[in-house]
C-alpha cells in the first residue's frame, strides 16, 4: 500500500501550547483547501504521529473544533470538516464582543456598519417576496406599538423579526450569520431602549423609512434610512453606558 504523504501542515509542534498548535494547523490546511468542507479528518492515530504528540492532545483540539463547529463527529465514521457554517462559529466572535469593556465607540460602530451592510445587501439582492415579508413584520410590529398599552417583550420579538426579515432579504449564509450575532450582542441594550415610549415613537418613523428605502434599492437612501433608524439608540447606548461606569 502507498505511504500517505504527510500534510506540510500537521507536522511536529513543540510541547508548549500543542492544542492551539494543533488548532493553528487545521486552520491553516482549511486556508490552504488542503482540508475542505465535508472531508474526513486523518484518524487520531496519523494525527498523534505528523503532530508527535500524544492521544489526549488531538482529542482536546477535536472537542475544541467541535464546539467551534469546524468538525463534527460522524459514529461508527470518523471526525469530518462541516460542509455548512452555523452559529457556532461566531461564538468566539461573540465573547471577543462581550469583553470589550470600555470600547462603547467601537460597538456603536460596529452595529451602525453591520446593519447599514445588510440593509443595502437586501436592498441590492431582495426580491419582491422579500420585501413583502419585511412590510409584514413592520406592520406587526407598528401595530403592537401602536396599541395603548404595548406588550414591551413582544415588542421587541417583533422588531427582531423585522430585522431578520431583511437580513434574509440578502441571500447571503455568511451576512446572515454575522448580522445575527451581532444582533444578538445588543439584544439587551435594543431591550432597554424599547422600554421608552418615546423611542418606540421614534422607531416607527424609523422602520418606515428603512421599509420604504429598500423597495427602492438606492444604497444612498438606505444609508440615509439606516442612520435616522439608529440615532436614538445610539444615543442611549451611549448614555447607558456610560451610567454603567460611574456606577
Amino acid at each position: 500500500m502507498t505511504q500517505k504523504t504527510p500534510s506540510p501542515h500537521f507536522k511536529s509542534i513543540q510541547r508548549d501550547g500543542i492544542v492551539v498548535d494543533i488548532l493553528d494547523s487545521v486552520k491553516q490546511a482549511l486556508l490552504t483547501d488542503e482540508l475542505k468542507p465535508g472531508q474526513r479528518i486523518p484518524s487520531e492515530t496519523e494525527l498523534m504521529r505528523e503532530f508527535g504528540v500524544g492521544r489526549n492532545s488531538i482529542r482536546e483540539a477535536m472537542k475544541m473544533l467541535q464546539a467551534l463547529g469546524v468538525v463534527e463527529v460522524r459514529r461508527g465514521d470518523g471526525t469530518y470538516v462541516v460542509d455548512k457554517p452555523s452559529l457556532k462559529n461566531f461564538q468566539p466572535l461573540i465573547f471577543a464582543m462581550l469583553l470589550r469593556i470600555n470600547a462603547t465607540k467601537e460597538l456603536v460602530e460596529l452595529r451602525t456598519m453591520t446593519e447599514i451592510g445588510y440593509c443595502q445587501l437586501a436592498g441590492q439582492c431582495g426580491t419582491e417576496e422579500d420585501f413583502a415579508a419585511i412590510r409584514d413584520a413592520g406592520a406587526a410590529w407598528e401595530a403592537e406599538v401602536m396599541k395603548k398599552k404595548p406588550d414591551l417583550n413582544r415588542v421587541l420579538q417583533l422588531d427582531m423579526q423585522y430585522h431578520r426579515a431583511i437580513i434574509a432579504a440578502t441571500h447571503n449564509e455568511l451576512v446572515a450569520m454575522l448580522a445575527e450575532t451581532v444582533e444578538e450582542i445588543f439584544f439587551q441594550t435594543i431591550r432597554q431602549v424599547h422600554t421608552q415610549e418615546r423611542v418606540l415613537r421614534y422607531g416607527l418613523e424609523g422602520h418606515r423609512r428603512i421599509t420604504e428605502s429598500l423597495s427602492t434599492r438606492d444604497p444612498i437612501r438606505i444609508y440615509e434610512a439606516v442612520t435616522f433608524s439608529l440615532e436614538y439608540w445610539k444615543s442611549q447606548f451611549i448614555k447607558n453606558e456610560a451610567d454603567k461606569q460611574t456606577k
